[in-house]
């Protein structure tokens, strides 16, 4: 199952599902983006069953055109 949406202001919401019938177990999946056009900035967070939260905060096309600078990180609640 997989569901993309965009609001009228440009933040992206992007909702993946899937279950492995053989395990039983059931993942799950939510993105969200927002691009600030006039800076080449794109602010990325995604967030799992898995409980994990991802985050990436990229530049591209500002200091050098084709240069894509970005800054990622996770967080794990569980593990710390």
């Amino acid at each position: 199952l997989d569901l993309k949406t965009k609001t009228s202001s440009g933040i992206e919401f992007n909702t993946a599902g899937h279950s492995n019938q053989e395990s039983g177990k059931v993942f799950g999946s939510l993105e969200t983006k927002y691009k600030v056009k006039d800076y080449g900035l794109t602010l990325t967070e995604k967030w799992n069953t898995d409980n994990t939260l991802f985050t990436e905060v990229a530049v591209q096309d500002q200091l050098l055109e084709g240069l894509k600078l970005s800054l990622e990180g996770n967080f794990a609640p569980q593990s710390g």
